[in-house]
C-alpha cells in the first residue's frame, strides 16, 4: 500500500513539471527571437526542391497548346552575406505529357560584384556569361529581411515541436493573408494603400487558390532549420480582363528549403572556365 501512495504521489507532483515542459511559448515570441537570430546570420548553406505543375490553354493558339509540364528543380546553395558572394548548384527536369523530358544543368555564382551563370542542356554545350551586379541588389540581399517582411502579414500559429534534421524546433504553419502580403511587398512599410479596389483583390483572391507556410525554427538558436512552401494558382481569362477568349492557366508549386551550417566559414571561389565568360545585361 505504500508504494502505490508513493507512485501516486510522485505522479501527482510531477504533472506541473510534465505540462511545463509542454507548453509552447507564445507564437509572437518564437518569431521575434527567429527574426533576431536570422538578423546575425552572416552565412549558411541551402538544399532546396521545388517541384511544379503547369497547365497552360489558349483557344486562339491550337498549334502550340496546351501545354502541360511537371518541373522538378533541385539546388543546392553556400552564401557569404558579409562579402555578398553566392554560389548554387541547380539542375532542373522538364517533363511533358507525352514523358517528354528535358534536363538542364545551371550554376549561379556572385562574386567581386558580378554575376557569373553557367547553362548546360542538350542542344548547346555548357556556356558562361556574366553581368556586373547593381549595387541596390547587394544591399538588399545583405541578409534574411525577407523572413522579417514575410512574418509581419502572415499569421502565424505555433502548432508543436518536431524533431527537423536532426533539431529539435518549434513548427509555425500559416495560410497568409493575400491582401496584406501583396501590399506588404508593393509598398513602404506601415502603407497600406495599394490603389487596388475591391474587384482588384477579388481577382487576386481568386488566383490565389491555395497559398501555405510551414516552418521549423530551432530551440536553441530560433534560425530556421527547413520551410516548406505551397502555392496554388488558377488564372482564367475573365480574371484578366478578356471576356472574349478562352483558356485557362494553373501552377501548383511545392518548395522544400533545409537551412543549414549557419556562421561557418566558407570559401566561395569562382571555376576556372567562368574566367571565359561572356558579358551579357542581365538586370
Amino acid at each position: 500500500m505504500k508504494k502505490i501512495f508513493l507512485v501516486v504521489f510522485l505522479i501527482i507532483i510531477s504533472l506541473p513539471l510534465t505540462a511545463c515542459e509542454g507548453e509552447l511559448p507564445p507564437v509572437d515570441e518564437v518569431i521575434d527571437n527567429m527574426v533576431e537570430a536570422m538578423g546575425e546570420v552572416e552565412s549558411f548553406r541551402n538544399d532546396t526542391e521545388v517541384k511544379i505543375q503547369l497547365y497552360f490553354m489558349a483557344e486562339d493558339m491550337p498549334g502550340f497548346f496546351p501545354l502541360d509540364l511537371d518541373l522538378e528543380l533541385n539546388a543546392a546553395g553556400a552564401h557569404d552575406l558579409v562579402n555578398h558572394e553566392m554560389e548554387t548548384v541547380m539542375n532542373l527536369l522538364v517533363t511533358g505529357a507525352d514523358d517528354d523530358s528535358l534536363k538542364m544543368d545551371m550554376s549561379v555564382y556572385m562574386v567581386d560584384e558580378e554575376m557569373y551563370v553557367m547553362m548546360d542542356y542538350p542542344v548547346i554545350s555548357p556556356m558562361w556569361i556574366k553581368s556586373e551586379i547593381p549595387g541596390t541588389y547587394m544591399q538588399e540581399t545583405d541578409d534574411f529581411g525577407v523572413f522579417v517582411k514575410l512574418f509581419q502579414f502572415m499569421g502565424m500559429e505555433i502548432t508543436g515541436r518536431e524533431r527537423k534534421e536532426g533539431v529539435n524546433c518549434y513548427v509555425l504553419e500559416a495560410k497568409p493573408d493575400i491582401r496584406r502580403l501583396f501590399a506588404s511587398f508593393l509598398l513602404p512599410a506601415g502603407d497600406y494603400d495599394t490603389g487596388y479596389n475591391e474587384s482588384d483583390w477579388e481577382i487576386i483572391e481568386e488566383i490565389f487558390q491555395d497559398f501555405s507556410v510551414k516552418l521549423w525554427i530551432a530551440h536553441d538558436t530560433y534560425r530556421v532549420v527547413y520551410a516548406d512552401i505551397n502555392i496554388q494558382m488558377e488564372v482564367s481569362p475573365e480574371a484578366m480582363g478578356n471576356y472574349d477568349e478562352e483558356g485557362s492557366f494553373s501552377l501548383n508549386m511545392a518548395v522544400k528549403t533545409h537551412y543549414h551550417h549557419y556562421n561557418q566559414s566558407m570559401d566561395i571561389d569562382l571555376p576556372p572556365e567562368a574566367e571565359d565568360a561572356e558579358e551579357a545585361s542581365i538586370w
